[in-house]
């Protein structure tokens, strides 16, 4: 960043040629700011989608960990429910 005032003494008019130069001369290194700065925003994309894709993984993992303990509690429920047909029959 860069501030050019103007003072009693001294207005901006008289100083426009060597802000114009020195604007110039910025050129290049306002070009590799700006090429750095998309280089940046890739790579943060970049390590957006990979922390996307690792919470996809993770989130598949936890839905079927979630899947197989329904699927004993029910099949511990199905045994139970034999069992307690199978004492009722045998009292009958």
């Amino acid at each position: 960043m860069r501030h050019w005032r103007e003072t009693n003494d001294r207005d901006l008019s008289s100083r426009i040629s060597s802000i114009i130069k020195e604007l110039e001369q910025s050129v290049v290194e306002i070009a590799g700011l700006v090429e750095e700065g998309e280089r940046q925003a890739v790579i943060e994309h970049e390590r957006w989608v990979a922390d996307q894709k690792q919470w996809e993984r993770e989130e598949a993992e936890r839905r079927i960990a979630q899947a197989l303990k329904d699927s004993k509690k029910e099949v511990l429920q199905i045994i139970d429910a034999w069992a307690e047909a199978r004492t009722v029959l045998r009292r009958s």
